[in-house]
C-alpha cells in the first residue's frame, strides 16, 4: 500500500481506528493521512480555530506515540462521508481507516449512514476498526463468491493482513432442500448427497483461489450451507479471526444478506474488525461529480 487515509473526530471511539492506521502505515510503509472534518456551516472564524485546535490535537497523538513525523495532517469543512470519499480520491489512497462505536452494528452502520454512503460511492476499500490494535492482523476471514469483486476483496484483504492466515468461506444454499431431498430432524442431507453438491464447489473455489495473488500456503478455503452473514459470523467466532473481509457491490448477496434482518440478528455488533472492498466502477468519475457542492 502506497497511502492510507484515517478519519477521526478525536473521540475515544476513533482512536483505535487512528491506532491501526498508524500501524498498518508503519508495517507496510505507506503514506499516512489523517482527515478532520468540521461543519461547513460553522462561521469562518469558528472553523478557523476549531481547525487549528483539531490539528494541535492530531499532533499530540501523533508526538505520544512518536510518529510526530509520520503523517500528513488534513482540516476540511463539509459533510464527513462526502468528505472522506473525496480525500480519498484526491490522495489516491489505497484504504480508508475508520472506527466505529462498540454498541453500534455492521447493520446499523450500513443503513444510510457514512459507512453505505461510502461503500457506495467510494472505489477506496474502507476498514473498520472495532478492537484494541495489538498487533498485526493474525487470522481474516474473506467471504467469496467466485466474482471478480471476490477476487478484489481477497487480494485486498491479503494487503491488509499480510501475514494473517486467510480462510476463503464460501456459503451457499440448496433450494427447497426439504421438498426435493432426504433431510433428517436437524435438516441435514445424506453424505453422499451433500458431497455430490459441494464437490463441483470445491473444485470451483479450488480453482479460483490458485488465480488469485497471494500467499497460498497460509490460505484455506471452506464451504458451508447456509445464509451468508450467519456463516461467515460462524466463522469468525470458531476460528476467532480478528478481520472480515467482505465484497460491497449493489446486488451482492453479501450485501443483501448485511442489509437484511439476519444481519441484524447475526451482527448485532460487529464480530471484529470488518474490511469493505468496493468495486472499481468504471463510472466513477460520473458519480463523483455528486459529491461536489452545488452552487
Amino acid at each position: 500500500m502506497r497511502r492510507i487515509l484515517t478519519a477521526t473526530d478525536l473521540s475515544a471511539r476513533s482512536d483505535r481506528a487512528f491506532e491501526r492506521a498508524l500501524a498498518l502505515a508503519k508495517e507496510t510503509g505507506a503514506e499516512l493521512h489523517v482527515l478532520y472534518v468540521i461543519d461547513e456551516d460553522l462561521p469562518s472564524q469558528i472553523f478557523a480555530d476549531l481547525s487549528e485546535a483539531a490539528r494541535g490535537d492530531i499532533a499530540k497523538l501523533l508526538s505520544a506515540k512518536g510518529e510526530g513525523d509520520r503523517a500528513v495532517v488534513h482540516v476540511e469543512a463539509g459533510q464527513p462521508w462526502k468528505v472522506i470519499v473525496q480525500k480519498a480520491q484526491d490522495l489516491e489512497a489505497d484504504l480508508i481507516v475508520v472506527g466505529t462505536h462498540k454498541n453500534r452494528g455492521i447493520a446499523e452502520l450500513f443503513a444510510g449512514t457514512t459507512l453505505e454512503r461510502m461503500a457506495r460511492y467510494s472505489d477506496t476499500p474502507v476498514l473498520l476498526v472495532r478492537d484494541p490494535v495489538t498487533g498485526p492482523y493474525n487470522t481474516a476471514i474473506v467471504g467469496v463468491d467466485f466474482s471478480p469483486m471476490a477476487r478484489r476483496t481477497a487480494e485486498v484483504a491479503a494487503r491488509v493482513a499480510p501475514v494473517a492466515d486467510l480462510t476463503l468461506v464460501h456459503a451457499y444454499h440448496i433450494p427447497f432442500k426439504g421438498l426435493t431431498m432426504r433431510t433428517n430432524a436437524e435438516g441435514d442431507i445424506p453424505k453422499k448427497e451433500r458431497d455430490a453438491i459441494e464437490r463441483p464447489l470445491f473444485a470451483e473455489l479450488t480453482r479460483f483461489i490458485e488465480t488469485l495473488d497471494l500467499a497460498k500456503d497460509r490460505t484455506r478455503q471452506k464451504l458451508r450451507e447456509g445464509g451468508t452473514t450467519s456463516i461467515l459470523g460462524q466463522e469468525v467466532r470458531r476460528s476467532r479471526a480478528d478481520l472480515l473481509a467482505l465484497g460491497v457491490h449493489a446486488r451482492s448477496p453479501l450485501v443483501l444478506g448485511l442489509l437484511g434482518s439476519t444481519a441484524i440478528d447475526a451482527m448485532s455488533s460487529p464480530p471484529c474488525d470488518v474490511l469493505l472492498v468496493t468495486a472499481i466502477r468504471q463510472d466513477a468519475a460520473a458519480e463523483t461529480s455528486e459529491l461536489q457542492p452545488t452552487v
